[in-house]
């Protein structure tokens, strides 16, 4: 099992329909970066995956055909 955080787009339009503005991006980005923090001696929700190498000759593969390397974490993505 694979984390991302989906689209920052989709939580913006999740706090618009709702009224709910919990839901934003910018609330609930801190508890995604609090998650996502990795310490492999403690227990954590995250942890680094034996199948890295096949994650980074994946990202290799994609920027060998011209994708540039981004962290698609962050405000780069494409789509909504």
């Amino acid at each position: 099992m694979t984390h991302t955080r989906g689209h920052y787009k989709d939580f913006d339009n999740w706090a618009n329909l709702t009224g709910d503005f919990s839901w934003s991006y910018e609330n609930v980005v801190p508890l995604f970066n609090r998650v996502e923090q990795i310490d492999e001696n403690k227990d954590t929700y995250l942890e680094n995956s034996d199948f890295h190498q096949l994650g980074n000759a994946w990202v290799q593969a994609g920027e060998s055909v011209g994708y540039n390397i981004c962290d698609f974490n962050e405000f780069y993505q494409e789509g909504l």
